[in-house]
């Protein structure tokens, strides 16, 4: 659900949701607030259900501040309701990541971007995602600093990560695969 000048502004909230709706039924069942459930098996639904719909297409975002802003508020709401901490409990987010065994959404997202970037670089040259990453539109530019693309966005967390030899890296699925779980710390 992208607008017609490739913006996210409806599909970020259509995403929080879409998730919240789940994460509401499964309220409504009282399974967040029951005894008989273990902490890690509330944590392993709500990654299963919940996170699934919501970072659904992700890896296709090229996220502005706000965006993420918005994620990362219900990804930590949902984290104190399941563990039954509020706002007034004085817990920093980043405990909060830690007792939940999860990390923040933009390391997620970063995570699920470069594992999508790992598949078109192993896509055969004729194929419509690999096409689309290298093409270049022409035309004039609009007037001011140019959009951040998805490629800038990737590119970035390459840089961060500080992955030289990424795109002969990402032809190699074992090794891709495992440096793309240290982009999610």
């Amino acid at each position: 659900m992208f607008t017609s000048d490739g913006m996210l502004d409806t599909e970020i909230p259509h995403r929080v949701a879409c998730a919240s709706s789940a994460f509401a039924r499964l309220h409504q069942a009282k399974f967040w607030s029951s005894k008989a459930w273990s902490l890690s098996t509330k944590l392993q639904n709500h990654k299963t259900i919940v996170m699934t719909m919501f970072l659904y297409g992700g890896e296709t975002w090229s996220l502005l501040d706000k965006h993420l802003q918005q994620l990362s508020v219900f990804h930590m709401c949902c984290s104190r309701r399941i563990c039954g901490i509020s706002l007034l409990d004085d817990i920093t987010n980043s405990v909060m990541l830690k007792r939940c065994e999860t990390f923040p959404v933009g390391s997620q997202l970063r995570s699920k971007r470069l594992r999508w970037f790992g598949r078109i670089c192993r896509m055969a040259d004729s194929r419509l995602p690999k096409l689309l990453m290298h093409g270049k539109l022409v035309g004039q530019n609009c007037r001011g600093r140019p959009r951040t693309v998805w490629n800038d966005v990737v590119l970035f967390g390459i840089h961060k990560l500080k992955l030289n030899r990424c795109t002969r890296d990402a032809l190699n699925n074992p090794v891709w695969r495992e440096l793309t779980c240290v982009a999610r710390t």
